[in-house]
């Protein structure tokens, strides 16, 4: 458990700025759900149009697109940062 709290803040402290960037999507696309759950049962105009003319939901559907793409960024910077064991290793990318 002390190796994994060691790593744990290594890698924090060395991918803040990222770590930082993940946890406000992530907050961002929590708090503007809310909006992509309001019924209107008088709309019935199709999807497209109401999400192109409607700001909060084209933030909410952006937020629920960019958190797993930041989440993939944040997991290959820290991935990548490792080192690999031996002298003549390198990463096939």
């Amino acid at each position: 458990m002390r190796q994994t709290l060691h790593l744990f803040r290594k890698d924090l402290r060395e991918f803040w700025i990222e770590t930082l960037l993940s946890v406000s999507v992530t907050l961002a696309a929590g708090w503007t759900d809310r909006f992509l759950w309001i019924p209107d049962p008088y709309d019935t105009m199709p999807f497209a149009w109401r999400v192109a003319h409607d700001p909060l939901k084209l933030l909410a559907y952006t937020f629920v697109i960019l958190m797993p793409l930041t989440w993939a960024f944040l997991i290959e910077r820290i991935v990548h940062a490792e080192s690999l064991i031996g002298d003549r290793q390198f990463w096939i990318t």
